[in-house]
């Protein structure tokens, strides 16, 4: 079977679930699917968005400093946490989900000692400002009717010269548009298109990568960034990937 023309069916599926957070109370839908959620998302992250996730590790690399303290908003069971430590081996990791349940499954991976977990929403941090050198949220933000605000709280608890990582998915608008959605991408999938790269203003931590023809995007923001539009999932219901160049910086301006 060709991949590149039929539909992978476990992708299909992390693509319907996330497809229905926005239609309903995200966290009870988390508590529902925490036993079965990793199997789907560990395939998602190996193999269609493993391009985006190596850009944004090597982003993170580049960027943080030896001992940082890292912040892991909406970790759900925890499952990114070993990555984390593959590529930055941060300090100080801390975790955070609105899901009980999905806490649950990360308290069994890690000790309180290694990892604490904090049960709370992403919306309003329980934490100071200019609290972490890192805040970070994999395939989180797409799940959120009002993505904008997790953001400012990221930028609100980063260090003044720490840096705001996320990637999102252009989820579809119904669960049933996730396979033409994939038919959109397909095409692609034998190689990671090259990401465009277009930095917001003079600073060296904004930056805007799309990758597999604009379903997924990896975005790093500093302290000084504003929260556009243009960084943040949509919800409209044209929820199919645009279409972006894939070469040379493309300046937005301030």
């Amino acid at each position: 079977m060709n991949s590149t023309a039929s539909p992978d069916k476990a992708l299909l599926a992390f693509l319907n679930i996330m497809a229905q957070f926005r239609h309903e109370e995200a966290d009870a839908i988390y508590d529902t699917i925490a036993s079965g959620y990793d199997r789907f998302a560990d395939h998602w992250d190996r193999t269609f968005a493993r391009p985006a996730l190596d850009a944004l590790f090597q982003r993170l690399a580049e960027q943080l400093p030896a001992d940082a303290k890292v912040l892991d908003a909406g970790c759900g069971t925890g499952r990114q946490i070993n990555e984390y430590r593959q590529h930055i081996n941060p300090a100080e990791l801390v975790g955070i989900d609105k899901s009980v349940r999905m806490l649950d499954y990360a308290r069994r991976r890690f000790r309180p000692a290694e990892v604490p977990f904090v049960q709370g929403d992403i919306r309003a941090l329980p934490f100071p400002d200019d609290t972490f050198d890192a805040v970070m949220a994999i395939w989180v933000l797409e799940t959120l009717s009002d993505p904008q605000i997790a953001v400012r709280e990221f930028l609100r608890v980063v260090k003044p010269e720490g840096i705001v990582c996320y990637t999102f998915v252009q989820i579809p608008a119904e669960p049933n548009a996730a396979r033409s959605t994939w038919a959109q991408a397909a095409p692609h999938l034998p190689v990671a298109l090259a990401p465009a790269h277009m930095p917001f203003h003079h600073c060296d931590r904004s930056t805007l990568e799309r990758f597999r023809n604009g379903l997924i995007s990896v975005v790093t923001l500093g302290k000084c960034c504003s929260v556009d539009s243009r960084l943040l999932p949509t919800f409209d219901q044209d929820s199919s990937p645009h279409v972006h160049s894939t070469s040379g910086k493309q300046p937005f301006s301030q």
